[in-house]
């Protein structure tokens, strides 16, 4: 399906976001903080400081994202 659909899914659950995105996009405020694979995301420091925190591993799962499934 993600070859051939594109989903949007807002989501806290980043195990399941790591799942089924191959893009995933960061809101902050309404506008777009960054854009990427889940792993460019764990490793923005501007993704780090707003939403994953000090403590990313246990935060992780707890955060919103928005992510397009291609």
């Amino acid at each position: 399906m993600a070859r051939k659909h594109t989903l949007l899914v807002i989501d806290h659950d980043m195990t399941f976001v790591r799942q089924i995105a191959s893009k995933v996009t960061v809101l902050h405020e309404g506008q777009m903080l960054f854009q990427g694979t889940i792993q460019e995301v764990h490793r923005n420091p501007r993704v780090i400081q707003v939403y994953l925190g000090e403590d990313r591993e246990d935060d992780a799962a707890n955060r919103t994202v928005a992510s397009v499934v291609r």
